[in-house]
C-alpha cells in the first residue's frame, strides 16, 4: 500500500480516474482530511484536498494517483480555525428577551 498523506501534507496529482470534472494532472494541493474505509485488500481512502487552483475536490485512493511532495507541509487555515473554535467554546445560558419580566 502506498503511503497515505497526513493533514497539511502537500501533494501532486499524478492521475484522476473516472471523474467527469477532473483536476488537471500535475496540480498541487494541500491535504485537508483523510478518511480510511474498509480493511486489507478492500481498503480505500478519501483524501480531501484544497487545490492551489482554488478547487476543492477529494481523491479516492485507489484508483486516483498522487505523490507526496517531500519537505512541503503546511497547516491549513481550516485546521487552525477548528482547533481555536474547540478550545474557545464555552457553554452559556442565554435568556430570550420575552422571558424577562418588566414588572417590579
Amino acid at each position: 500500500m502506498k503511503e497515505l498523506p497526513r493533514i497539511g501534507d502537500r501533494i501532486r496529482l499524478v492521475a484522476m480516474h473516472d471523474d467527469p470534472g477532473p483536476i488537471a494532472t500535475g496540480q498541487n494541493g494541500t491535504v485537508v482530511d483523510v478518511t480510511s474505509h474498509g480493511s486489507g485488500a478492500d481498503a480505500w481512502h478519501q483524501i480531501d484536498v484544497s487545490w492551489d487552483s482554488g478547487r476543492a475536490l477529494m481523491l479516492v485512493s485507489p484508483p486516483d494517483e498522487f505523490e507526496i511532495i517531500a519537505g512541503e507541509t503546511q497547516w491549513t487555515g481550516r485546521s487552525i480555525s477548528i482547533a481555536r473554535s474547540i478550545s474557545a467554546w464555552t457553554p452559556r445560558l442565554v435568556r430570550h428577551p420575552s422571558s424577562v419580566s418588566t414588572k417590579s
